[in-house]
């Protein structure tokens, strides 16, 4: 199997760049734009469709940047370089991100709820006859229990216990 260390390093072609820059919806590190305007401006993307395949490689090189780019920002707010970390360290980083993920989205859920309130229920029947305020709600809101969001929501949290889960066992030595 492939060791920690392996997994860990990026790509040599990957770029660090602590400012990352949205252009036309396409995220990419601030030094691949830099690097891009460059090669405009020194002739080395001539046309258009040498700008697109410029484009495109920067897309292809998308999950090695933001790799480089998460293990800089974990070293800069956890002081665990990850490119050395053991697996005491590894778990204990899958720990920390299962508990601020879970208690984010649990947030979410918590704001959430709101939505479903009478208060928020301001406006609707408001056009039609005596207690039609529930069935223009639902219509328009739905159940908190059953609402998309709040479902795909629950989901995430499954799904956030068995990727930790599974990334601890990968780690934890037998």
């Amino acid at each position: 199997g492939t060791s920690w260390s392996d997994a860990c390093r990026a790509a040599p072609e990957a770029v660090l760049s602590q400012r990352w820059v949205d252009i036309g919806g396409q995220l990419m590190p601030a030094a691949r734009l830099e690097q891009l305007v460059a090669a405009v401006e020194d002739g080395s993307v001539p046309d258009v469709a040498a700008f697109g395949a410029a484009l495109d490689r920067i897309q292809a090189g998308y999950a090695e940047d933001e790799w480089v780019w998460v293990k800089w920002a974990y070293e800069q707010l956890a002081g665990v370089a990850l490119d050395g970390a053991g697996p005491a360290e590894l778990l204990e980083v899958a720990e920390t991100l299962r508990t601020h993920r879970r208690e984010f989205i649990e947030a979410v859920l918590a704001d959430a709820v709101k939505e479903f309130d009478r208060h928020s229920a301001v406006g609707f029947g408001a056009d039609g006859p005596p207690g039609a305020l529930d069935a223009d709600f639902q219509a328009v809101r739905g159940d908190y229990e059953t609402n998309k969001f709040i479902v795909q929501m629950r989901a995430e949290l499954v799904a956030l216990d068995a990727r930790v889960a599974a990334f601890q066992r990968r780690v934890t030595p037998t």
